[in-house]
């Protein structure tokens, strides 16, 4: 648990960090964002649970913390759209 809570909040910066990097990549290599709607979807949704589950992570008091659920779910999803991403994206190279 304090290896979650202290490396948490960097991978969150770095989550977020990494979608405004490739969207600024296609934007600076085709000239708008969307050439690539499913992968602009989907990092997206990431960037926004990932900003979700922080500000849930915050609320989290206790380990009978109603909002301890959520950000368990929420995670989760966050993993499936990455696979989802990564899939998306290895489409697109190939």
């Amino acid at each position: 648990i304090k290896r979650h809570r202290r490396a948490g909040p960097i991978f969150a910066v770095l989550g977020v960090a990494g979608y405004l990097a490739g969207a600024l990549l296609v934007y600076l290599d085709k000239g708008h964002l969307v050439e690539y709607p499913s992968h602009l979807l989907a990092g997206s949704c990431i960037a926004l649970l990932i900003m979700t589950t922080f500000i849930l992570s915050k609320m989290i008091k206790g380990s009978a913390s109603p909002w301890r659920t959520p950000h368990f779910v929420i995670g989760l999803l966050i993993l499936f759209l990455y696979l989802l991403q990564i899939y998306i994206g290895l489409n697109i190279l190939l």
